[in-house]
Parts: C-alpha cells; sequence; structure tokens
C-alpha cells in the first residue's frame, strides 16, 4: 500500500477484519510504505494552529495503527506493473530498495501547491506541509510577542496582519479561528487591547465555502454574519499574485503588509514513476471502476485525493476524508474478495453524510443529509465525529482531554523561540 491516508489506513481495517486467520498463518501478509511515520488528522488544523488542541495528539503512531502488519518509512518512487514490483528509497539513504507486490494500493494522496505563487515558497506556509501547522502557531504566537513590544506603526501592524488565501472550509476555519484566538488573548496581550489585528481572506470565487453553493445558502449566510463579527475582510474574486517577505500583493494590485502569509489552495497530486499509462482525469486523477481498481488492471487500487471514483449519484466522489474513509472501507473488503476468490466484488455505493465547519468554539455550520444545522449544534456534532474517526483511540483519547483541558485553562500559548 502506497501512502497511509485515511483511505490506507480503513482499508487495512477491513481487511484485518476479513482476513484474520490469514494474516495469522502468513499467507497474507499487508505492507504500508510511507514517508512519515504518523497519520496526520487534518480535522482539527485550525483548532492546533490557534492552540486549542496539540497538534502532537493530531499524529497517529502508524506503528501503533498497523500493529503487527509491516511498515516500511520511506518513499515509494517508481511502479514497475510488469514485474508487479515498486521502488521506493528510505530517509537518508542513496540507495534504492524493490518490493514485489500481488495487490497494489495507490493512495498517496496530494500536498499543497506553492509553486505557482512567486515567494510563496520562501515565505508563506501551508497546513498540509510537514511541520506547517506548529509553524504557523509559533509564527502567529512569536508575532504577538514581537508586537507587544512594539511602538505603534507599520512594523507593528505588519506583525499584526494575517493573510489567509482559500476560502473553501480549511481557510474559512483557519481566519475564524485566528480571529477568536486573538480575542482570546486580549488578557495576556496589551497590543491586542490597543488595537485589532486585521485578518484578510483572500478568495479567488465569488462566494466563500463554494461546495455549499447554491444548495445551501443557510450555512453560507451564517458563516458570511460571523466573518463580519470577527471583523475579517473577506476579499472575493481575488487572488495572491506575489509573496514577499514582508508584504503580499494581490491581482488588484493592492499590497498588504503582513508577517504572515497561509495557503489553502492548489492541491497538487504525487504522481509515480511508472504510473504515466493509468487511465486520467483532466486534472490528472487516476480513474477507477466503480469497485475502486484502476481502470484497465485487475489488481492495482486506487482510492482518497489521488483517485477519481465514481459516484453513485454521478460524477466522482469528493475529496475528503470521510469519502476517503468509505473509499478506503469497500477496498478493503474488494481485496480480501479477491484474496479469498469470491466471485463478484461490490460496488462502492456511498452516498455521503455531510460536511461541517467550526468558525471557534460553539460557531459549527454544518450540513448533515441536506439538513442545515449552524452554532452549538453543529458544532458538537462535529466534534463527536472527528473523535469518532481518529484512527488511533489512544490519540482520540487525549485529543478529548485537550478539549477538556481547553475548557478549564484555557489555549495553548507557548512555542519555539524564532
Amino acid at each position: 500500500m502506497v501512502g497511509a491516508g485515511y483511505a490506507t489506513l480503513w482499508a487495512v481495517a477491513e481487511m484485518r477484519r476479513k482476513l484474520s486467520g490469514q494474516l495469522r498463518s502468513g499467507a497474507v501478509q499487508i505492507t504500508v510504505i510511507a514517508p512519515k511515520n504518523y497519520h496526520s488528522f487534518h480535522g482539527w488544523t485550525a483548532e492546533a494552529v490557534s492552540g486549542v488542541v496539540s497538534s502532537s495528539n493530531r499524529r497517529s503512531p502508524l506503528r501503533r495503527i498497523l500493529r503487527a502488519h509491516r511498515f516500511i518509512l520511506g518513499r515509494v518512487v517508481e511502479v514497475n506493473t510488469d514485474n508487479q514490483t515498486v521502488r521506493y528509497q528510505c530517509p537518508h539513504s542513496d540507495r534504492f530498495s524493490y518490493l514485489p507486490y500481488d495487490q497494489l494500493v495507490i493512495a498517496n494522496g496530494s500536498y499543497d501547491s506553492s509553486d505557482r505563487i512567486p515567494g510563496l515558497n520562501e515565505f508563506g506556509y501551508s497546513p498540509k506541509a510537514h511541520d506547517g501547522v506548529e509553524k504557523m502557531h509559533n509564527v502567529l504566537i512569536n508575532n504577538l510577542e514581537l508586537a507587544d513590544s512594539m511602538p505603534p506603526g507599520p512594523d507593528r501592524d505588519a506583525q499584526l496582519t494575517v493573510v489567509v488565501a482559500g476560502g473553501g472550509f480549511t481557510g474559512v476555519e483557519l481566519v475564524s479561528n485566528i480571529a477568536e484566538m486573538f480575542s482570546s488573548l486580549e488578557k495576556y496581550f496589551p497590543v491586542l487591547r490597543e488595537q485589532k489585528p486585521r485578518i484578510v481572506l483572500v478568495h479567488s470565487g465569488d462566494e466563500v465555502l463554494p461546495v455549499l453553493q447554491p444548495r445551501f445558502p443557510k450555512l453560507i449566510a451564517y458563516t458570511r454574519r460571523e466573518l463580519d463579527r470577527y471583523g475579517i475582510e473577506v476579499l472575493l474574486n481575488t487572488k495572491l499574485e506575489k509573496v514577499r517577505n514582508d508584504e503580499v500583493e494581490l491581482s488588484t494590485c493592492e499590497k498588504i503588509a503582513t508577517q504572515l502569509v497561509v495557503t489553502t489552495v492548489g492541491q497538487m497530486l504525487i504522481n509515480l514513476a511508472g504510473t504515466e499509462g493509468f487511465p486520467r482525469t483532466n486534472n490528472g486523477l487516476v480513474e477507477t471502476d466503480k469497485y475502486l481498481r484502476v481502470k484497465g488492471y485487475s489488481n492495482i487500487w486506487a482510492a482518497g485525493d489521488a483517485a477519481a471514483v465514481p459516484c453513485v449519484t454521478g460524477g466522482i466522489c469528493p475529496s475528503n476524508a470521510l469519502w476517503a474513509i468509505h473509499q478506503g472501507r469497500r477496498m478493503g473488503n474488494n481485496i480480501s474478495r479477491v484474496i479469498l476468490m469470491h466471485e463478484t466484488l461490490r460496488p462502492f455505493k456511498f452516498r455521503g453524510l455531510g460536511q461541517a465547519a467550526s468558525l471557534g468554539v460553539g460557531k459549527g455550520v454544518t450540513e448533515l443529509y441536506g439538513i442545515q444545522l449552524t452554532g452549538w449544534i453543529g458544532w458538537i456534532g462535529r466534534l463527536f465525529a472527528f473523535l469518532y474517526v481518529q484512527p488511533s483511540s489512544a490519540y482520540a483519547v487525549r485529543l478529548f482531554f485537550d478539549w477538556v483541558f481547553y475548557a478549564l485553562f484555557g489555549r495553548y500559548m507557548t512555542s519555539r523561540p524564532r
């Protein structure tokens, strides 16, 4: 299995259930190859950036989750479909190794591309980058500390200015939770009582949360009201054009002095050598059939961000954690059926449950089976849903106590020094 995201882990769990006897006897072996030895849960990115939950508790150790299954810390660089092998490289090694496969799962996901905007690699941040969440939290706290020691003026203004690109769920959650963080820290930082920070959300579309349009106007209206109450500037039909070490330039030619620029747009696929012949969509997703097999191959499977899985209601499935989890379950079930030599596979028929975002504690935006929920009821539903889908029960407990700690003592305020 290439990658250790949601699809992989839930596929492994399903295969563990279906193939328990074969796994115990050694007749079947599951091997997962991933470049990191932990699974990152992205559901509470904004809460980790703003210090509500510990970022380290969002990382579940793969060796704990995978138990006795084989895990290789490395990066797959090539797939050879002719001799059924993958070539991979372990960290800090120049040597390549080869591993044969009978069934291959490609679920290596995507990453936030920062190459499209000049300067973003050097001076910007991405929540999906390695240590991106921790770095963003550190910058927020360090900028506050620095601003608190500075006299009023443009330099202090830049320290208290945050620019986030992307008006989807991640971007909206980030600006809302950062605004809530600044408000809650006023009693500790005099500068926050003297001057209101500037938070700017830059979005290329004509409305935030485009995935909710046009079916859920109530949720979008609630979101806009909360953003207005926070005092967040929403710049629609606007893009980042250039990022410098002390400012950003927008497509409207406006320049904003800032010390923190975050991008939540521009996802790029991780393409593997040897997969060039796989059927793909126009945007590069690997096309699968309704059983999660790559079209044209009987023993290669794909799911998650990297795959275009046909949806039972038409089109292809959305790219998010919930859909990846259900794809992983069906994929694991079908691989098990192949190994057990069942004659038929089962198609992927998941229709979705809904989607949710948090605009701060008690400010939820949730769509559940088409029902629009806002406020505390939407927020609490999201909280327990995220705890439920944690791949490690031990880390689900840790995250639960993070919320208890927050309720009793407030958010994390420490950072690594610059």
